[in-house]
């Protein structure tokens, strides 16, 4: 038997499987952010510190010096709002001129019922996070740029304020004796962009009772002879040096040290006991073996004499850098007082009492 057929030629197809790996992640749009419900509003800086108190520092040369940092409240407060929009999250703001007191440091400041006492306010959230009214006073400013809205949302509105004295302080004359602001609009501060519908800003307040803070007056603790004593030494004359008018100039100080705000010292001299008729020199208290015949003038630095029990005589000296400790030089000098002359000792009392401005 024959047996025929065919013997099939198996095809074999590849087949080249390709595709691709795609990552999965969730797609957000911008992002914009907003104090409150976006369309502004007024606020007010409330519940300031009424304690202290401050204390003036030495003048500064230049720029300023920080008497003092708190945080106030705001009412009505702000929670700041976050959502998907293109008007971003920088923090923006305008300075209101009315109380605007100038330039420190690049940033605006405002001003208090002291001149040269001045203040910044940093609007931010309470976490800390934001921007000082800056010295734009005509156009709004991106003051602060924070591109991460985590820092925003939700977030409450306080703001934080520094009280500085700066070189236009000249001291405390009227003895003002609580630092206050000078009511008033701060200016405006919001989130994104300021010109879009709903992203106004606020107008942010204050008024006297925003903060009110107790200031040390201008005052010295110690006055004491510069050398540390309180006894001058005339020296030893001849009762021919005192008819020839041959005596020493002896030169001292009064010392006053532990100042605070001081400016102004006005030195004044009284004693309990006076001779040289029209001369008004201080007089001999001694009364044993006591010299006779004169009396001591207490010239000061201008060259003036300082007229014992008199209200109209004084020796006023002006500093506005504030020093901590200062001097104030006078000459003794013993001279005849018109009465005669005899031999002795001496010894004359003066007070010296200063006032403070």
């Amino acid at each position: 038997m024959t047996m025929t057929g065919c013997l099939n030629k198996k095809s074999i197809i590849a087949i080249a499987l390709t595709g691709g790996l795609f990552s999965v992640s969730s797609v957000w749009g911008a992002t914009e952010c907003r104090f409150g419900n976006g369309y502004g509003g007024t606020t007010t800086l409330v519940n300031g510190p009424t304690s202290g108190p401050a204390r003036a520092a030495p003048r500064p040369s230049s720029g300023g010096t920080v008497l003092m940092q708190f945080t106030t409240d705001i009412s009505p407060g702000i929670q700041i709002g976050c959502s998907l929009g293109n008007d971003g999250t920088s923090e923006w703001g305008m300075t209101d001129p009315s109380v605007y007191a100038g330039s420190l440091y690049q940033d605006g400041t405002f001003q208090t019922n002291i001149p040269g006492i001045v203040y910044t306010v940093n609007i931010e959230t309470v976490d800390g996070i934001g921007h000082t009214f800056g010295t734009n006073t005509t156009a709004y400013k991106e003051l602060y740029v924070n591109n991460v809205p985590s820092n925003w949302s939700g977030k409450w509105v306080n703001a934080k304020i520094q009280l500085w004295q700066t070189s236009n302080y000249h001291g405390n004359p009227n003895k003002v004796s609580v630092i206050k602001p000078v009511a008033g609009t701060l200016g405006l501060m919001g989130l994104g962009d300021p010109n879009d519908s709903n992203n106004r800003p606020w107008y942010f307040k204050v008024t006297e009772d925003t903060f009110q803070i107790p200031l040390v007056l201008p005052t010295c603790d110690v006055v004491t002879l510069a050398d540390g004593g309180n006894t001058v030494e005339l020296g030893d004359y001849f009762v021919s040096d005192i008819q020839k008018n041959q005596t020493r100039d002896v030169p001292f100080a009064v010392q006053v040290s532990n100042c605070t705000s001081v400016a102004k010292f006005t030195t004044k001299l009284t004693t309990s006991k006076i001779t040289g008729g029209a001369k008004k020199l201080l007089a001999n208290t001694l009364a044993s073996n006591a010299a006779a015949g004169a009396g001591v003038k207490i010239i000061d630095a201008n060259n003036q004499q300082l007229i014992p029990n008199d209200t109209n005589s004084a020796f006023v000296q002006t500093d506005a850098n504030l020093p901590a400790v200062r001097n104030f030089d006078f000459i003794a000098r013993l001279e005849a007082d018109g009465n005669a002359i005899k031999s002795g000792a001496f010894s004359a009392v003066g007070t010296f009492t200063l006032t403070y401005e």
